[in-house]
């Protein structure tokens, strides 16, 4: 029982107290005398706040109250409409959960604990607003949360987010973290000056539709991630973040635009925006002179795609998706001498690839993903010639072709590649595509791992011939070809004797 711990007069370190729901009253939460014992850490967890009044949890919790110099406080499973007041009097508090508060209406008031650096507010669906409430009990000048490094919000009930009135001097002036996560019904963010922020992410907010105010002052951002945001149209400029290093955006379907000048991010490294409306690069893209990734991923409304040639730090390009793009800079993509991974695909309204060897600059380039241009007759003549260059160098080791439904062979100019040593190929789902993998593939000598996925019409594997050739292939992987995965089966099947010396064979991810 937790009166026990009253004759523990010497406890010190971490204390978790489980159940308590079985605490009756505060006279009773009161004889554990924690406020007497100099705890560093204290978690304080209810198992089932749903089968507790809210007053003998608010009575129990009153009982509770830690030595003031307790620096790590958890509540967990709370089941109070308020809280206790005596939170105000942590002065030397450096670290608050509050997680599962379901019956919580309204946050405590944190503003003004001077040495509060971390804040971790989790699952307290009847909290709504953040409001004056929450900075400070008073309309005075201050400095409010002057500690505070990250902050973490996970409120499925939020609806409104303030900014504190009053004379206020300023308001998370140390803050290095914020992250904002799953808050489904909080329609906008304020964006006050936050000088130190660091790393700022979004992450599942179903409402949230702008962000209000701007970036000015953020000069100590290094991370801008915005993820799952459905109706978020726009953000404010990002330009005066000069130290932004990475800015990613994960499915935000109506964002319409990235403002702002990108000349002046000098630090800028990584920029992945996947699944929205942008129907054009950010404005001085290619002054990036540092950027090393570059993901371009379901923009609905691109259709050029320009400006490459000066992205010399450039390894990493991926353009998927991109239902309407027609024209890409290939002159700009040839001299991107750093580049090790390339991905062109599933861009089906694609049509100036070159003829010539586009790929030949590419000296560097380790991983090439590319194909799903179903418009095309054929695959195009441009990247079946690059590969004869790419082979001098021998840098290419990994190559992902996909086809589509018009293509009835695996272009036969891969036979040349043998120095590859991962080898997919997907997508040619046509019912005119050949029944059996070609005999070249005995060529492909260095192969060690083989995938084929989603080609319907195939049967047959090379013969057993040209797969002995295929002396250091270790791994292969077949899905969504359901006349090969029948025939590759280990009972009576016409495939399984050829390919039942290889180390790892997987079947719809599961391994034989």
């Amino acid at each position: 029982m937790v009166e026990e711990l009253g004759c523990l007069k010497e406890l010190r370190g971490a204390l978790k107290i489980c159940k308590l729901e079985q605490v009756r009253d505060r006279e009773e939460a009161e004889k554990a005398e924690l406020s007497g014992k100099r705890m560093n850490k204290l978690v304080f967890e209810w198992s089932d706040d749903e089968g507790n009044s809210s007053v003998n949890s608010e009575d129990v919790l009153e009982g509770l109250q830690p030595h003031p110099d307790i620096r790590s406080l958890t509540i967990e499973g709370y089941g109070g409409e308020n809280f206790s007041s005596w939170i105000l009097q942590l002065n030397n508090l450096t670290v608050l959960r509050l997680k599962g508060c379901s019956k919580l209406r309204q946050l405590p008031t944190l503003g003004c604990l001077p040495r509060l650096k971390i804040l971790v507010m989790i699952g307290m669906p009847n909290v709504k607003c953040i409001g004056n409430e929450f900075y400070s009990s008073r309309d005075s000048a201050g400095v409010l949360f002057p500690a505070l490094q990250i902050l973490t919000l996970y409120m499925d009930g939020l609806e409104e987010w303030m900014v504190p009135g009053g004379e206020v001097v300023a308001v998370f002036p140390c803050l290095e973290e914020l992250n904002i996560d799953h808050c489904g019904k909080l329609k906008s963010i304020p964006i006050c000056r936050l000088s130190s922020l660091v790393e700022f992410k979004i992450n599942v907010c179903d409402e949230l539709r702008y962000l209000s105010g701007e970036f000015h002052g953020f000069t100590s951002l290094r991370v801008l991630s915005i993820w799952g945001c459905l109706k978020l149209a726009s953000i404010p400029s990002v330009q005066h973040c000069t130290a932004l290093v990475e800015l990613i955006i994960y499915g935000c379907g109506e964002l319409i635009s990235i403002p702002g000048d990108f000349r002046d991010l000098n630090s800028l490294k990584k920029l992945i925006v996947s699944g929205c409306k942008l129907g054009a690069l950010p404005s001085g893209l290619q002054c990036c002179a540092s950027l090393e990734e570059l993901s371009i991923i379901d923009w609905s409304q691109l259709i050029h795609s320009n400006d490459f040639q000066e992205l010399s730090s450039l390894r990493r390009l991926l353009i998927r998706g991109c239902d309407k793009l027609i024209s890409i800079d290939w002159h700009g993509l040839r001299q991107l001498p750093s580049l090790v991974f390339l991905e062109i695909t599933a861009c089906p309204n694609l049509s100036d690839i070159p003829g010539d060897d586009w790929l030949g600059g590419l000296t560097q380039l380790q991983e090439l993903i590319i194909g799903g241009f179903s418009e095309m007759e054929a695959f195009p003549v441009g990247v079946l010639n690059s590969f004869q260059h790419l082979n001098l160098s021998g840098s290419l080791k990994s190559l992902s072709i996909y086809g589509w439904d018009k293509l009835k062979s695996v272009p036969h100019q891969l036979q040349h590649r043998t120095a590859l040593e991962d080898l997919s190929i997907c997508g040619f789902s046509g019912e005119g595509f050949e029944e059996a993998l070609p005999e070249w593939m005995a060529n492909l000598s260095s192969l060690r791992f083989l995938w084929i996925g989603d080609c319907k019409n195939l049967k047959y594997m090379p013969s057993s011939t040209a797969i002995q050739r295929l002396s250091k292939l270790k791994q292969l992987s077949i899905w969504g070809c359901p006349h090969l995965k029948e025939n590759c089966t280990k009972e009576n099947s016409s495939e399984w004797p050829k390919i039942s010396h290889i180390l790892e064979i997987y079947r719809e991810g599961k391994r034989v």
